[in-house]
């Protein structure tokens, strides 16, 4: 899938497209948002623990990052009434446009929600410099050669 960069910047903002960094060894803390009123809401920790694997940024961090190409992420993205933030490294971590990573699972959940892939949906050459694929990844081809 081709999108173009103002497209994603758009999809960002908007909470449509969920991109996750590669975090390694930093101290996470995790827990549950509890609202007394509209305005007053209280983090109740869980857990503080080292993390190493993909975490999905905030549609906010995101937008940061498509604008200005890197932001120092403190939190990210959670379930509904939990939160995930940053304890060390103090400041955040340094996330990049290129340290942004789309899973397969998120490309697919795209895909079906915006009706732009089918089961057999290729790439043709036409459009794709000379590069084809099925969906399915089971058929490659880049410049007639297999």
């Amino acid at each position: 899938m081709f999108t173009p960069h103002r497209d994603l910047l758009y999809y960002a903002e908007n909470g449509l497209f969920e991109a996750a960094f590669r975090v390694a060894g930093a101290l996470i803390e995790t827990g549950i948002i509890e609202a007394e009123s509209k305005e007053r809401r209280f983090n109740i920790p869980q857990e503080r623990a080292r993390y190493t694997g993909l975490l999905p940024i905030c549609e906010d961090d995101l937008t940061i990052i498509f604008r200005r190409g890197c932001a120092q992420i403190q939190r990210f993205r959670a379930e509904t009434h939990r939160f995930q933030v940053v304890h060390q490294p103090e400041g955040g971590i340094e996330v990049r446009m290129e340290d942004l990573v789309v899973t397969r699972v998120q490309c697919d959940r795209f895909e079906r929600a915006h009706g732009l892939g089918t089961p057999n949906r290729s790439v043709s050459p036409a459009n794709a410099g000379g590069f084809v694929q099925t969906n399915d990844h089971a058929d490659v081809t880049m410049d007639g050669v297999d």
